[in-house]
Order: structure tokens, then C-alpha cells, then sequence
């Protein structure tokens, strides 16, 4: 499988989010990547919304960030707090005591349903199987999906527990980041 797979971290995952989206900008310069992705995790971690980090763009000393299109940085902030919510929560949930009395997770679509995990919503597995190093949110521009961890009783009683994960879905699931979002296309920009 090509994109991310078992070894790719959230940690590496907000950073190539972060090149990618500024790359696809003309945006190569490191200073530039360390400091977009400082804002949005203190943001995040402060519990503010995209407008204030678009404030800060918007004011920052660096030009290449000044002038950043509205929707490079929306796609920023909302991946880059979403993969580290991802990261904190992954982390905290594993805890071994916690791991054996919520052995199971689910995942669910977010509000606004992204198109990878449609065909996977509500799926159910144990928290060890490789499968969620695939489909652990955000895994498509504009997700807003998560996991929520299960008792095992409460598991088996769920319909998703009966889903399989294709390798086709798997893939997408990864491979997402390798492809520009629609709305930074120059078709877009004409819109």
C-alpha cells in the first residue's frame, strides 16, 4: 500500500499534512511548515477556533503566511488539530487498564461525512487489530470522524462488528494525502 500504513505516526502524519497543503501552495520552506504547524497545535491546544489562527496568519511577520488562500488555511487548522486530538486521545486510550475494559473501538462519521469512511461507519474491531493503523481518523481532506472505545459486551452487540475492511477502503483510507483537495484546484479558483 502506498501513503501511510502500520509505520506512519500521527507526529509525521501533521507534518506531511503541513508540507503537502504548502507545498501544493509553492510553499517549500521549512521555517515556514515549523511555524504554521506551532500555530495550530497552540490553538488547538488553547481550545480556539479557526478563526483565531486565521488571525494569527493573517498577522503573522512572514509573508509566505500572510498571504495563504482561506482555504489552505482551513484545510491547516482543521487537519492539524484534528490529527493531534487524534494523537492525544490514541495515546490516553492506551493505557493497558483502560485497553482491557474498552477492548474495542468504533469508528464513526463525523457531521460532515467524508466520502473515505462512508462505507465503514460504525465499524467495530479490537483495538489491537492492525486494521485501525488504516482508518484511524482524519483519513481524507475535510474528515471529521472519530473513535469512540467500547465495551466488549456493547461491541458484540453492534451490527459493525460484522463489517471487513477491504483492502480497496484500507487504501483510500491511506493514500488520501497524496491527492490535492477540490478545493484547491485551479477550477476552484474560478468558481
Amino acid at each position: 500500500m502506498s501513503g501511510f500504513g502500520f509505520a506512519m505516526s500521527r507526529q509525521v502524519l501533521v507534518r506531511t499534512i503541513v508540507d503537502r497543503l504548502l507545498g501544493w501552495s509553492g510553499i517549500t520552506s521549512a521555517k515556514v511548515s515549523e511555524t504554521i504547524l506551532e500555530m495550530a497545535l497552540e490553538v488547538g491546544k488553547c481550545g480556539q477556533t479557526e478563526r483565531v489562527f486565521r488571525t494569527l496568519c493573517e498577522d503573522s511577520e512572514l509573508p509566505e503566511i500572510r498571504f495563504l488562500a482561506r482555504p489552505v488555511v482551513e484545510l491547516l487548522f482543521h487537519h492539524v488539530v484534528m490529527a493531534g486530538y487524534t494523537d492525544v486521545q490514541t495515546n490516553s486510550e492506551r493505557d493497558p487498564m483502560i485497553d482491557h475494559v474498552f477492548p474495542y473501538r468504533m469508528l464513526w462519521t463525523g457531521p460532515t461525512q467524508c466520502l473515505d469512511h462512508a462505507s465503514i461507519d460504525r465499524f467495530v474491531a479490537k483495538i489491537n487489530d492492525p486494521i485501525w493503523q488504516f482508518v484511524t481518523p482524519p483519513n481524507g481532506w475535510w474528515c471529521g470522524c472519530g473513535v469512540t472505545p467500547m465495551i466488549e459486551s456493547e461491541a458484540l452487540s453492534e451490527p459493525g462488528i460484522n463489517f471487513i475492511v477491504s483492502p480497496e477502503v484500507a487504501l483510500i483510507c491511506v493514500d488520501w494525502i497524496n491527492h490535492k483537495p477540490d478545493c484547491l484546484s485551479e477550477d476552484a479558483d474560478e468558481a
